[in-house]
């Protein structure tokens, strides 16, 4: 069974108080001084336990980060910040959450249940994205971004954090952050060569790119040669392949007209390089003849440059 990922505050102080022994270890020097630590946490998980009776995450949050300061050990602060932070998360403050959070990572990293808070950050993210929170509710799709791309740094095997990096490529496409998308599926793909979603979702955003702006058509090649291998390595059974097929199609029509203007620019009177434009009708008519632009380069050759005819 799935643990939730927010843990139950009270069994975390119950866990708290079998683990302190009644006079405190922490301050060997002064006895008296762990004893009245130990006293001010447990009224503390009282209140704190009041707060969440009454739904008040915000409360609970604030007395969990007031209980985390007057703590010595390590592992006793990280319990009470992650608590803090947690029940951020359930107040809706998210960026408060978020710097808790981050606090716990960069602060805390061995002494909190790492998979709880990735899940978590994953909730704060969507969050985010969906201005749940946020000021005047507006969605903050960068700060979603940031909060993934900080769950990679934190899952450096590409496999455990595969879904992540899916999640974060398709956000920097949507945000127009074409190279940084490039880069997360490059990153993928350098480890895990056959994935067939990142090859795919690569294709895609190559092929979104190139039919926005590809002036020398290296970008829909590049969509080209990535559809091509995703067809080689995916299931023959993946609903993807037709839209792939399609990639390649739209590419190389792309391509083909870009030729196409090129051989007519050289044709036109000001410009006027008959050999040259026919170099590019020769090349349309090879490499093209699929295209509705192969097809009038062919009608031009036999019209302009009978000789080609057969070549």
């Amino acid at each position: 069974m799935r643990l939730s990922p927010f843990l139950s505050s009270w069994r975390v102080a119950l866990l708290f108080l079998l683990v302190l022994p009644v006079v405190s270890a922490e301050s060997t020097t002064n006895p008296l001084e762990g004893f009245q630590r130990f006293s001010e946490t447990r009224a503390w998980i009282r209140e704190a336990e009041e707060c969440l009776e009454r739904e008040d995450y915000k409360g609970a949050a604030k007395i969990y980060g007031k209980a985390a300061k007057i703590q010595e050990e390590e592992s006793k602060k990280a319990e009470f910040l992650f608590l803090q932070a947690q029940n951020l998360l359930r107040a809706k403050k998210p960026h408060a959450a978020l710097e808790a959070y981050t606090n716990l990572l960069e602060n805390h990293l061995y002494h909190i249940p790492l998979e709880i808070v990735m899940e978590q950050l994953r909730q704060l993210a969507d969050d985010f994205q969906n201005g749940r929170g946020t000021f005047l509710g507006m969605d903050d799709p960068i700060t979603s971004i940031q909060i993934y791309t900080m769950l990679i740094r934190y899952q450096a095997d590409v496999t455990r954090s595969l879904d992540d990096r899916l999640v974060l490529a398709a956000k920097q496409k949507e945000e127009g952050m074409v190279e940084e998308a490039v880069e997360t599926y490059q990153q993928i793909l350098k480890v895990l060569p056959s994935n067939p979603d990142a090859r795919y979702g690569l294709a895609r955003l190559l092929d979104d790119t190139a039919a926005k702006r590809d002036g020398d058509g290296t970008i829909g090649k590049a969509a080209v040669r990535e559809a091509r291998r995703f067809l080689a390595d995916a299931n023959p059974e993946d609903p993807r392949r037709e839209d792939a097929s399609r990639i390649i199609q739209d590419c190389r029509e792309r391509e083909a007209e870009r030729l196409w203007e090129r051989a007519q620019f050289y044709l036109s009177q000001y410009h006027y390089k008959p050999q040259v434009a026919r170099r590019y009708l020769i090349d349309l008519q090879r490499d093209y003849d699929d295209t509705p632009a192969g097809r009038r380069a062919k009608l031009q050759l036999a019209e302009l440059f009978p000789e080609t005819e057969g070549n």
